[in-house]
């Protein structure tokens, strides 16, 4: 059996449509250049140089991909981009009719874009075949304290140790097999030490020079490309940990599903489908739409129930009477198979609570920073409690 290959490039939804907008009108061209500079008008960033070149040229090379535009050559680095920086992309036929659409029925035309990327991009497939089996937990690595050892709560103390060609390997796997719904097995741990004594290897020279809280930052970035995509695998997608991250992304914006790192009781990402695909009746592998059944008006009516039953699932789990409200965002998204934007709108709607229910609720004080606010009127919210009257 072939190994599964495929690159998915560092774009967005909204890029793609920022550069198709670029041949509105009468336009029926445009180049390169043209759309680094509208990226970086967009961002609000400078235009001088080659700034955002590589966004630029993965957008080109994505609707390319997608036959939604057509262009000779795409720069593999910053000197060709100069070379060809002025060279026309031109918009295609279904580049056209994706423009219309999206003029029309914007959401129409993301459902539109997604299956199109999804027909094309067999890592999004296999992500999505593995979703609809079960939620799926990724043990990303964000603190060294909780999640490679308690004796590198202080960076010093693991620079200190690779420097000097040391490492708490044992630790480390030991708090890793927790953190999964199952602990790691003889092949994974084995794969990873070995990963993981060669990364040693390679970036202990840096930990002899770089200053220590620096360098902290940078080797959880290393550690999870490391023993990410051995855990994968069990999991049937063991891919590169940037490529997951650019799928999460992707899944979110979207709408088709959710990575967060907000729910109670989960050490680590859960993603979750919030969506479901049609297919042609002719050709079961190839998506045409997508359906996204637990939206607002499917919920409102009986959102402050689902909210309640969500908040006593959270309240099980950590036992705590006033729950952070991004994590009830979480459990209640979770539970419901919706996106955190159903729940903004139905919350921001039903805050007041009802002859049934009282809704309490805390000023936010802290919020994780990947976190968006949990609105009630003009308030951010922190935490909330729920009584059934």
């Amino acid at each position: 059996m072939s190994k599964m290959t495929d690159t998915i490039l560092r774009v967005t939804a909204r890029d793609l449509f920022l550069t198709l907008s670029l041949f509105s009108g009468d336009h029926g061209e445009t180049t390169l250049e043209n759309i680094r500079l509208r990226f970086c008008i967009d961002r609000k960033m400078q235009r001088k140089g080659d700034y955002l070149w590589s966004r630029a040229r993965d957008a080109a090379s994505e609707l390319r991909k997608l036959n939604l535009v057509e262009v000779d050559a795409i720069p593999r680095d910053r000197q060709y981009y100069q070379k060809m920086k002025d060279a026309k992309i031109v918009l295609s036929n279904q580049g056209h009719a994706l423009l219309t659409r999206f003029a029309k029925d914007r959401a129409g035309a993301y459902d539109d874009l997604f299956a199109r990327m999804f027909n094309e991009h067999s890592y999004m497939r296999a992500l999505w075949d593995t979703l609809s089996t079960a939620d799926l937990t990724v043990p990303v690595a964000t603190s060294l304290r909780d999640h490679v050892s308690p004796r590198y709560g202080n960076a010093t103390d693991l620079v200190d140790d690779i420097a000097g060609g040391r490492f708490e390997y044992d630790r480390f796997l030991a708090i890793l097999s927790e953190r999964l719904p199952s602990p790691l097995v003889g092949d994974e741990q084995m794969d990873i030490q070995r990963a993981l004594m060669d990364l040693m290897e390679v970036i202990a020279p840096a930990a002899n020079i770089e200053e220590a809280s620096d360098f902290a930052k940078k080797f959880l970035d290393r550690l999870n490309e490391t023993f990410i995509p051995i855990i994968m695998r069990r999991y049937g997608v063991g891919f590169d940990y940037r490529t997951h991250r650019s799928l999460w992304s992707l899944g979110q914006e979207f709408q088709v599903w959710w990575a967060t790192s907000s729910y109670p009781g989960i050490s680590g990402t859960l993603i979750f489908l919030t969506a479901s695909l049609k297919a042609d009746p002719e050709d079961c592998s190839v998506v045409t739409s997508i359906e996204h059944p637990a939206g607002v008006s499917m919920l409102r009516e009986s959102f402050l129930d689902r909210l309640y039953g969500a908040y006593l699932k959270h309240r099980r789990t950590m036992g705590n009477t006033y729950v952070h409200a991004w994590e009830l965002r979480a459990v209640f998204c979770g539970e419901n198979r919706c996106q955190p934007g159903v729940f903004n709108a139905l919350f921001d709607e039903r805050y007041m609570g009802s002859q049934e229910y009282r809704v309490q609720l805390e000023i936010e004080r802290t919020r994780p920073r990947h976190e968006l606010p949990v609105i009630a009127g003009s308030r951010r919210i922190g935490a909330i409690a729920i009584t059934k009257l």
